[in-house]
């Protein structure tokens, strides 16, 4: 599955232009996704692959192709299974 990243639902107001990477997270802490969250694919095998992982895991996403005016393409957390 493609690294997790969640941001916070504000564009970038600080002027450098992107937000930089989040650190690694350590190798025995799981991820915890939420509504809302945002997964960036690094292409489509990848985002296809996340998808599907995450729809086995119960979790509903979006397809998207742009975030706050930055091109890419996005997984967007609709619903999750409880």
């Amino acid at each position: 599955m493609s690294w997790f990243i969640k941001y916070n639902n504000t564009p970038n107001t600080h002027g450098f232009g992107r937000i930089p990477d989040p650190p690694e997270p350590p190798e025995d802490e799981e991820l915890k996704i939420e509504v809302g969250d945002w997964i960036r694919c690094k292409d489509r095998d990848d985002m296809i692959n996340t998808m599907y992982d995450l729809i086995m895991e119960g979790v509903e996403v979006d397809f998207r192709y742009e975030r706050h005016g930055e091109k890419g393409l996005w997984l967007e957390v609709i619903k999750i299974d409880d």
